[in-house]
């Protein structure tokens, strides 16, 4: 067992390190730190159908069907802990809780799927950054995914997601600046997100 801020974890996972695979027996994992990517079996043009953050659980369907559903991999470097839900009264709130985390998962995924690259980036440096418990900003020395990974979650290509991080880092310019300033800046955006 080792420990990760404090808490006790049973799994280190490094980036790109596969977890688990679907139709594999299991258990149920809580994601402790860093970042899951989760795929659907089979031949897909892109199998990623979601991810896990700190605090989100995996394998929760291993109760219900004895297998795991989507197969897993380490996005950032990870740390897992097993959950045990000795109860019924254990198991029927890990379930709430996962369902409740899904209904999450899924919106965010269906923002990182649609609009502008540089929206759909900016959505996931947000949902990076969020922490689910208490609302506020997650440690903010969290790494980011590869590049590659992050173009997969947002369904762009590199080139895209560089560009979106591009324009993101670029400071917005001040209402005190000549108006003339701010349009040759609004012009450069523009031509930036058309391109993305």
């Amino acid at each position: 067992m080792n420990a990760h801020n404090g808490k006790s974890v049973d799994r280190l996972a490094a980036a790109g390190q596969v977890l688990f695979v679907a139709s594999e027996p299991g258990q149920v994992w809580r994601v402790v730190c860093g970042m899951v990517r989760l795929d659907q079996a089979g031949r897909h043009q892109n199998p990623m159908v979601g991810f896990a953050l700190p605090g989100d659980l995996l394998g929760l369907e291993c109760g219900v069907q004895g297998a795991y559903a989507f197969s897993a991999t380490a996005l950032t470097d990870t740390c897992l802990t097993p959950v045990q839900g000795a109860s019924s009264d254990d198991r029927a709130g890990l379930m709430i809780e996962g369902l409740m985390q899904t209904q999450q998962r899924l919106l965010d995924m269906a923002v990182l799927r649609r609009g502008r690259v540089v929206q759909r980036v900016k959505h996931l440096l947000d949902v990076i950054g969020r922490d689910p418990l208490s609302g506020g900003t997650r440690d903010a020395g969290m790494p980011l995914p590869y590049l590659k990974d992050v173009a997969a979650l947002v369904d762009a290509t590199p080139e895209s997601v560089c560009r979106a991080l591009r324009v993101l880092a670029e400071p917005l310019p001040s209402p005190t600046q000549p108006v003339a300033v701010r349009q040759g800046r609004l012009q450069s955006l523009f031509s930036t997100l058309v391109t993305a």
